[in-house]
């Protein structure tokens, strides 16, 4: 589950209407209602295709149908493919497919589980178990603790880590898997609370950061927040939207 995404072009069916409305696209998030502002800059330069639940938010907010904004593409992919790299070109009923596969492993969870899953999505481009430890909840089940939820999103494909010589394990959520999770974040009401939370310890990540740059671990510091440029940019969107 390592190969990288497909490749898209610029999606210009997307961008033009917001241009037309003087629209930014840190914008066009908040009024959809969608977590992430960095989601609709993949959707925009075509590296990433939307959810069927942001498609038609998408459409009703440009009165204007899938086709129209470049949201149906032909080309017909496994689900696989989509688990591996969510290639933009599918078709709106692989999507839902693949949609349906997700709700249905999201539901196979214990409860405990479930908002353990949610808490994770948060997170943009992984994290460490460090920044697990301090943005998740501890479980309230003394007899499942955080790891053994770990092993259950990991066994069920929700969840993945990536090793690499010389850095600490990361735990990533495929694109799509962390849209859903993020939805369930705020239909559970939870999404302030953690939010809030996900923005501290980054803000705290960073202000250590800056007391480290000028002595002799700046190189480990350089590449520390490298690694977690996505989780820094959004807790900027969020500050200053």
């Amino acid at each position: 589950m390592g190969k990288k995404a497909t490749q898209g072009r610029p999606n210009h069916q997307l961008l033009l209407p917001r241009k037309e409305r003087s629209w930014t696209q840190q914008e066009v998030p908040d009024r959809i209602g969608a977590p992430l502002a960095l989601n609709f800059t993949r959707w925009e330069r075509g590296t990433t295709f939307p959810s069927a639940h942001y498609v038609r938010k998408l459409c009703a907010l440009f009165e204007k149908s899938a086709s129209e904004l470049g949201l149906v593409q032909d080309k017909d992919t496994s689900l696989n493919d989509h688990l591996n790299g969510y290639p933009v070109h599918e078709s709106p009923e692989r999507h839902h497919t693949l949609r349906q596969t997700i709700t249905w492993s999201y539901h196979l969870l214990t409860s405990e589980e479930q908002r353990f899953f949610r808490q994770l999505s948060i997170f943009v481009g992984g994290c460490t178990l460090q920044a697990v430890e301090a943005v998740c909840d501890t479980p309230e089940n003394e007899d499942q603790t955080g790891a053994d939820m770990m092993t259950a999103l990991l066994d069920r494909s929700l969840l993945q880590v990536i090793r690499r010589e010389g850095e600490e394990p990361r735990f990533v959520m495929q694109e799509m898997i962390s849209e859903y999770g993020q939805e369930c974040l705020v239909g559970s009401g939870e999404m302030p609370v953690f939010r809030q939370a996900h923005a501290q310890y980054y803000l705290e990540l960073a202000e250590e950061a800056e007391s480290l740059l000028l002595t002799a671990e700046q190189e480990a510091w350089k590449k520390l927040l490298e690694r977690e440029y996505n989780n820094l940019r959004t807790v900027l969107h969020w500050h200053l939207s």
